[in-house]
């Protein structure tokens, strides 16, 4: 089995615990190194300062959400 590292980033409103059955699987299956990132607010605490600006978020994300990235692109 591959042993790089597996991230998954769950959508919103939801919580990293989406992940729970599928993880489970593949680790029945030998798979490990798996990574579950929940942005802040999000089953996560919200660090000092956290402004959850959607400027905020598309930096946690350093990419971004699709709907994020187009209302971005459309105020400027």
């Amino acid at each position: 089995m591959s042993h790089s590292t597996k991230v998954f980033v769950h959508g919103v409103p939801e919580t990293s615990a989406v992940w729970s059955p599928l993880v489970d699987e593949l680790s029945t299956r030998g798979v490990t190194n798996i990574v579950l990132l929940s942005p802040p607010g999000f089953g996560t605490p919200s660090p000092a300062g956290w402004g959850a600006s959607m400027y905020n978020y598309r930096d946690w994300w350093m990419c971004c959400h699709p709907e994020q990235a187009a209302s971005i692109l459309i105020e400027h």
